[in-house]
């Protein structure tokens, strides 16, 4: 056997029981030193002889990537989840914000301070409907319903104003897809918890 290969083999084996001691549950005698198992010799000789630490490590490998898939899943849906969260309580699904031939739709954000003067410069404009669907953090989330033939006047206004706009990538009722999505990243911790 050649060294190159030697070390190769040597490295994958030592990847293999760093990756398994984090599973081992360390139990100590009497609170100051870990516990030592006993083996007999007998018992030695036949796992040195029947060992597949190649097997092992690959079963390794496989279980640490099914792991890091799982958790960057879960942190992706915990962004969305967070993103998402804001709009909990928009009344209507998401899809129904599509414009329609006279009306449209926006959704924003507003410093809370500027909520009076935001809608002075709404009451300018004839036609306008300004829902309020959350305050947080010094933040007013609100669902704008308008005139199409308003849209340059309001775009004005929100620069002015530092409006951020909104724009939802999930579709569907809000409520509903923050369940499936704290369902779903559960699901996902039940998982990395079984391996």
């Amino acid at each position: 056997m050649k060294t190159e290969e030697l070390d190769d083999k040597l490295s994958r084996l030592n990847w293999t029981i760093k990756y398994l001691e984090q599973f081992d549950e360390k139990k100590t005698s009497l609170g100051f030193f870990p516990a030592k198992t006993i083996v007999k010799e007998k018992d030695f000789s036949t796992w040195i002889e029947s060992f597949d630490w190649q097997k092992i490590q690959k079963r390794c490998q496989g279980l640490e990537e099914e792991t890091e898939i799982l958790k960057e899943e879960k942190n992706n849906l915990e962004e969305k989840y967070s993103l998402l969260s804001p709009w909990r309580q928009l009344p209507i699904s998401t899809e129904r914000l599509e414009g329609g031939r006279w009306v449209d739709y926006q959704l924003g954000m507003i410093r809370l301070e500027l909520e009076d003067l935001f809608r002075k410069e709404l009451e300018k404009l004839e036609a306008t409907h300004l829902n309020i669907i959350k305050e947080e953090a010094g933040n007013l989330f609100f669902l704008l319903i308008f005139l199409k033939e308003d849209r340059e006047k309001l775009e004005s206004i929100f620069q002015r104003l530092k409006v951020e706009k909104a724009q939802l990538r999930e579709f569907g009722v809000p409520e509903r897809k923050l369940n499936e999505i704290r369902q779903r990243i559960d699901h996902i911790k039940n998982q990395i918890g079984k391996i």
